[in-house]
């Protein structure tokens, strides 16, 4: 604080300068703030313990994209947002992110476990809790998650990969092809990171079940799944052509074919269906022609058409001729 002049009188004015924002200053500087992903998220949690979900949730998302610190802290929060939001395959996705990231992280576990218990799928909530169980044994969280999930799943539950896998194939012997689905979508869940061999395996056995439901959609993405671990296996390659196949994608059903002959150059059925395929394209290709023939033919007769009405116009109405060529498209 300042004053004008040097006595001590009690109507002395004062004067009071206001210094700037050293932000504000910083900004004009260097540009905008870069915030820490920490800071964010902590405004974040502010607009949470406030249950302004919407909000929190922007915060977080933007703490995920600064993400450098501790960004599976900040996909939790983000998956709590979710939570909070009612937006459960989002909670589930970003959940799964944490615990990638940090492995012993309870909170990514509980978060993982309530979203899939939420979506109704209560064998992959049991194994997410298990699984957490696994990495932090001393939670008494998650330990009483696992209680609460089997309690709900009930003692059928599989055990372990094998186990489920074991039963999807009994199942699928038995002609039980919805339920062989169930227990293949639990052994993929439980399947060890380096059993790719076997997660393959699995995953196409469930793509066999969606051919069996004729569900090619599903069929394809399992196959896609299963190639990627395995991609030099003949039935792998022969499924995922039916599935383009069924879709209406000839090119691509044509090179899985064609890959599967040259893993199996004696399959008859599979050369038979390569022929097949290129018929089809074949007669794709000829419709095409004939309808941008047509297409010719008629903008060419179009064309004519115009000239004769232009010549005849122009002895008669000189303007005119300039209406119709702007008018069909030729000024």
């Amino acid at each position: 604080m300042l004053t004008r002049g040097g006595g001590e009188d009690a109507d002395q004015k004062k004067i009071y300068i206001q210094l700037p924002d050293p932000a504000v200053l910083q900004q004009k500087k260097s540009g905008p703030l870069k915030l820490s992903e920490s800071y964010i998220r902590e405004v974040g949690n502010n607009f949470l313990a406030r249950q302004s979900y919407t909000d929190a949730f922007q915060y977080f998302d933007r703490a995920v994209k600064v993400g450098s610190e501790s960004l599976h802290v900040s996909y939790a929060m983000r998956a709590s947002a979710c939570a909070h939001l009612g937006r459960w395959m989002e909670c589930m996705h970003d959940a799964r992110q944490a615990v990638a990231l940090r492995k012993t992280y309870t909170k990514g576990y509980l978060l993982l476990g309530g979203a899939l218990m939420e979506l109704g799928r209560l064998q992959e909530a049991l194994y997410a809790f298990s699984r957490g169980l696994q990495n932090t044994p001393l939670s008494l969280e998650l330990a009483a998650a696992v209680t609460g999930a089997r309690t709900i799943v009930g003692e059928g539950a599989a055990q372990d990969f094998q186990d489920a896998r074991s039963r999807g194939e009994v199942a699928l012997s038995s002609g039980e092809t919805r339920d062989a689905i169930k227990w293949f979508s639990q052994a993929i869940c439980m399947s060890p990171e380096e059993r790719k061999q076997d997660l393959a395996e699995v995953a196409f056995q469930r793509a066999s079940c969606w051919r069996d439901i004729d569900a090619p959609r599903a069929a394809l993405v399992d196959c896609e799944e299963a190639s990627m671990l395995a991609p030099n296996d003949a039935k792998i390659v022969s499924l995922r052509g039916w599935a383009h196949e069924q879709l209406q994608m000839y090119p691509l059903a044509l090179k899985d074919y064609k890959m599967y002959l040259q893993l199996d150059p004696s399959s008859q059925v599979l050369q038979a269906s390569c022929d097949r395929i290129e018929d089809i394209l074949m007669r794709q290709v000829g419709v095409q022609e004939k309808a941008l023939e047509k297409t010719k033919i008629m903008e060419s007769g179009k064309t004519s058409e115009i000239g004769n009405v232009m010549a005849m116009a122009t002895h008669t109405d000189p303007d005119g001729v300039q209406y119709l060529c702007y008018h069909y498209g030729y000024w």
